[in-house]
């Protein structure tokens, strides 16, 4: 009967760029699949479809805020220009949260909310992202991690 050896020493050393970038998000040396993480959050976006209008009440029913307005961008970009009266209010409670909270990063009407934001800088190599929208994790091309 033979015996299997497998080295260790490179499993252990061995990760994912996404892996690594977790990992020092979450304060670690390293992390494992399936493993479930708190992390520090570099970036933080949401739109005027995922944003005031939901997350303003659901921030409201637990007493939170926004942690850091300068990690968060907020992007008007699924509702411009209004069509319809739905629209126009979404975009007018998108605006008076974005001014109520005092946010320093509001995009309006200027792009597509992953194209803008790696255009005005605020993806950067080695951060750790997340974003209210389903495209977010395009990010990733330019080496932060990014997740929706």
């Amino acid at each position: 009967m033979g015996m299997h050896v497998t080295d260790q020493s490179s499993s252990i050393t061995s990760a994912t760029l996404a892996q690594k970038l977790i990992a020092r998000a979450a304060g670690r040396s390293h992390v494992s699949v399936g493993e479930v993480l708190t992390c520090q959050v570099d970036l933080a976006m949401f739109h005027d479809s995922s944003g005031p209008r939901r997350l303003k009440p659901m921030l409201a029913d637990i007493g939170a805020q926004i942690w850091d307005r300068n990690k968060v961008v907020l992007v008007l970009d699924h509702y411009v220009p209004a069509q319809d009266a739905d629209s126009k209010k979404i975009i007018q409670i998108t605006r008076d949260v974005a001014k109520e909270w005092q946010l320093p990063h509001v995009i309006d009407s200027e792009g597509i909310c992953h194209v803008v934001l790696p255009e005005r800088g605020h993806l950067k190599p080695g951060y750790f992202c997340v974003g209210g929208d389903s495209h977010s994790p395009t990010g990733g091309a330019l080496a932060p991690t990014c997740l929706a």
